[in-house]
Parts: C-alpha cells; structure tokens; sequence
C-alpha cells in the first residue's frame, strides 16, 4: 500500500481495511467542500459597505462610495478628490440539523447528538481608497473578503464522520484604474490578487459502535430487540476491546491565486446609470499538509496534500435612477457561474496513493435585488432592500460542510453626514433560508450516510461604514 507511515511509535504499514481509510480515504471529508457556512449564494462573501447591505446589494450602479471598486470599478469616476472608506461587519447565522436515520459503516444507527449551531458569529472587515488624479482619470484599491465563512459542528454530532470544523478565508487586494472616455461612459478594472487559507477536521474510526455491536449483525429494528439485547452482553467484552473513542483528520492549506475584475458605467440623461460588470474566476491551487490522529491505534501522521478550486465569475448588470430629487430607486442581476465547480480533487504527493475526486454538480445562480435611498435633508439617508439569491446546491448535492439552501434578502439601512466630508453609514440585512434536506454518503471518511434536515436556518448582518474625504 505504497510507503510506509511515520509515526511517533514507528512505522505503520497501512495494510487492509482501515489503513486504506487512512491513507487513501483520509481526506475525503475535505473533498466534500472547500467553504463554510456563507451568506451569499454558494460561498460568496459581498459585504463590502454598509450603504449595500442596507440595499441587499442592489447598489451596482449607485458609485457612491469607494468600495465601487469590489463592485464595478468604473464607478470611481463618480468619486471627487481622495476617498477612504472603512466597513465593520458582523454577522450571526443560525441552523438547526435534525437526524431522520443516519447510518455508519455497516448500515447500523448512527451514534451522536444533532451538533449545535454550525453557525455562530462571524466578523469581517473591508476597505478601500479613490484618488482622483484629473478630470479623467481615478485609481483606487480595496482589500475586501470574497468567498468564504466557518461552519462548526460539535465534535461528537452523528455527523462527525462527514465534518466537524470548516474555515476558509480569502481576501482580496485589488488595485483599480476608472477612465471617464466622454462625460456619459467610464470605464474601469484591475488585477486581484487572492491569498486563501482553509482549515478543515472530521472525526475518523472503525464505523462500528462497540455500544451496540449486534445492531451491525442482526435486524435490531424488525423486533428482536430482546434477542439483540442478550447478544449485546455476550458480545460486551469484544466491544470493549475496540478503540472507544474516534480518531481526528486535520487538514490545513494556503495558496495565491490571480484575477481581475472590469466594469463600464453609462450615464443616461442626469438621472440614470446603467452599470456592467465582471469578476473573472480565480484558480487556486492550494497545498499543505494532512494530520491523522488516532491514538487508540498510536497513529499520528502528517502527509503532503494539495487540491485545486475554481472561484466562479460573476457578471451583473445594475441599474440606478433618481426618481425624484431625494428618492432613488436600484436594480441589479448577477450571474455567477457555479458549475465551474463539477468536482473537487484531492491530490497526494505521494505517487502511491491515487487522487480522492468528489462530485460537486453546481448549478449556476441568477441572483435579482432592488432597493431604494431616501433623501431627507442634506445629512439623512434611508435605505430599504430586499433580494432573491438563489443556491447553487441541490438536495442531491448539499453536504453538512455548507448546508446551503435558497434564501431571500430584506434589509435597512441609513446614512448620516456627519460634515461635508464625512460620511456614517449603518446596514441591517435578515436572511430567509429555506429548509432543505441531505443524504450525504460521499464525504464520510469511515463511510456511512448522513440523512437529515435543516430548518429554521438564518443569518443576521450588521454592518458599519466611514467614508472620510480628504
């Protein structure tokens, strides 16, 4: 079974059964999905100001504030003299799983608890800065977090098997240049530069519960609980000669991939903008290291490993029109392309051991929002949004890595200006997700079948801005 494992007693050949779980099967639960629990579609990450998470990011078109350049770069050529602009992000989700007959190794019950909220709160964190170098001409750059998001289960849940901890982060430096070509067209875009670092564990051991050995042999659940009784004490001291407790698959990764985004912004009379844009996909081809821990067995090794994920494009189209002089109503669609992720693929530096594939099949998502902006005065603004976002996950693809499911958007938000050159801003989003479903026996690294429901699964963000005009 190729080369021996180092371990702190020796060496450990890996033969039969379980040593091809360990080798070639031990990172199988990473394979499930390299994300969390995120609060965009799929496992994107758009709360780069507070003005849009109090429109549900239906701002494509509006340019007002320097994080246009996360949005349609082209839109910094709305924005006067030098510009910075900090957001603060906090934001709370909640899911509850509910077992309906999960199932281990040998088809016998699952043992463990529903695993607490995956959720939790999340902090994040964007800025950005303009400069207008002449009537024609700005740059910029933003440092913003485009995918991502943690999921945490406990650690003794019925689906340990499949995951217990999920954390990838990204973040995004993205220098931008806007050129206004005539007074009613800008255009703008710039490279990306995208640093990501993914955290994952699960549990990992033999698929059978000492506790209840004759489940595994006989029909327990056709009425012979009697019979299954009597030979669960027989069978006791075999059980008990069994590792009692589960091992832990600990994988951590880092790498940099490269992109652009590109955007152009027409003006249409003094009170309309239409805006396009696009974020092309970014490869990242990520390596580090595998830890499997199993020390009833005096296993402890690490292993080279590296997988590569495509982050999808997104192309939108945004729509903004003053409606009258203090109100103003937003539009925007975007497209992202999410069947670009068709699989993820495990690889092992060592040549021994062959590739670990699992099957993603996302679909594309078509995500719509509207908002609107009240004007009261020359410091007060409100803002009011509300937004479809559709998932990329289907019952027949969801895996408890990201349980991810349709959700609706509805927000509020509002600015003051605190002087002429100073800007607050405040964003208030709820999500509506929608229950689903899972029957996941791909991610399991001992086998068996995580069957169960989630419900009353939400997100709450709240997000903070200052803009300062230099």
């Amino acid at each position: 079974m190729g080369k021996p494992i180092t371990t702190r007693q020796g060496t450990n050949q890996g033969k039969g059964k379980f040593g091809k779980v360990l080798q070639a099967g031990s990172l199988l639960f990473g394979a499930s999905l390299l994300a969390g629990h995120a609060y965009g579609s799929g496992f994107q990450v758009t709360e780069n100001s507070a003005a849009g998470i109090g429109l549900s990011h239906a701002d494509g078109a509006a340019a007002n504030d320097p994080s246009t350049i996360a949005g349609n770069p082209a839109g910094m050529s709305s924005l006067l003299n030098t510009q910075i602009s900090g957001t603060l992000v906090g934001i709370y989700a909640t899911a509850k799983f509910t077992d309906t007959g999960s199932t281990n190794i040998t088809g016998g019950q699952a043992t463990g608890g529903n695993g607490g909220n995956p959720g939790g709160f999340v902090p994040l964190a964007a800025g950005f800065a303009t400069h207008q170098l002449n009537d024609r001409v700005t740059v910029g750059i933003g440092m913003y977090a485009p995918y991502g998001l943690p999921t945490h289960y406990d650690d003794d849940w019925v689906g340990r098997y499949q995951a217990i901890k999920t954390d990838l982060k990204t973040i995004n430096l993205n220098p931008a240049i806007s050129v206004k070509l005539t007074d009613s067209l800008s255009i703008g875009g710039g490279p990306i530069v995208n640093y990501a670092t993914a955290n994952f564990s699960s549990a990992i051991g033999l698929g059978i519960d000492s506790s209840s050995l004759a489940s595994s042999l006989l029909p327990c659940n056709l009425g012979f609980q009697s019979i299954c009784t009597i030979v669960n004490n027989v069978l006791a001291p075999v059980g008990s000669l069994l590792p009692s407790t589960d091992g832990k698959v600990t994988v951590k990764m880092n790498s940099i991939g490269y992109g652009y985004n590109l955007g152009a912004l027409l003006k249409i009379g003094d009170t309309a903008r239409l805006g396009v844009a696009y974020h092309s996909d970014i490869k990242q081809n990520l390596k580090g290291t595998a830890r499997v821990q199993y020390g009833a067995l005096g296993l402890d090794t690490t292993r080279p490993v590296s997988a590569e994920l495509d982050l999808p494009e997104v192309a939108s189209l945004s729509y903004y029109q003053d409606v009258t002089r203090d109100f103003s109503l937003m539009a925007d669609v975007s497209w992202t392309r999410w069947s670009r992720f068709n699989e993820l693929r495990i690889k092992f530096d060592d040549p021994n051991l062959n590739d670990v594939v699992v099957p993603q099949n996302w679909r594309n998502t078509t995500r719509v929002a509207l908002g609107g902006e009240y004007r009261y005065g020359d410091t007060q603004t409100f803002r009011i949004g509300a937004a479809l976002d559709p998932s990329p996950v289907t019952d027949a693809t969801r895996n408890p890595r990201i349980p991810d499911a349709d959700r609706i958007w509805a927000s509020i938000g509002y600015g003051y200006a605190y002087s002429k050159n100073t800007q607050f801003d405040i964003g208030l989003a709820h999500l509506f997700v929608k229950d689903s479903s899972i029957s996941d026996n791909r991610s399991a690294i001992t086998g068996g079948t995580l069957n169960g429901t989630y419900t009353n699964s939400s997100a709450t963000i709240l997000g903070v801005s200052v803009r300062q005009t230099l």
